[in-house]
């Protein structure tokens, strides 16, 4: 919303940094994308079995997977994938 005839919030607009990251790649993070399958997103998901708390980033050639609710306050690093081939 706007407060005070400003500019609308936007959608990170709430988020609070708990942890700063710096990628091996060293290039611009390309891609951020949050797993939206169960719960809290489906009612009939379980909490303790959902993977809602896993989302990946995309930068250089290569892609990791964070698990931002098991590790405190902390993210935790649970894949790391680097291809190889030809950059691009």
């Amino acid at each position: 919303g706007r407060e005070g005839g400003g500019a609308p919030a936007g959608p990170t607009s709430k988020m609070v940094v708990r942890t700063v990251l710096r990628e091996s790649h060293n290039r611009v993070i390309r891609k951020v994308a949050y797993n939206r399958t169960g719960a809290p997103f489906s009612r009939e998901a379980d909490p303790l079995e959902s993977s809602a708390n896993l989302f990946a980033t995309v930068g250089g050639n290569q892609c990791t997977v964070y698990d931002g609710r098991h590790f405190g306050e902390y993210m935790g690093l649970v894949v790391h994938y680097v291809h190889q081939g030809e950059d691009g």
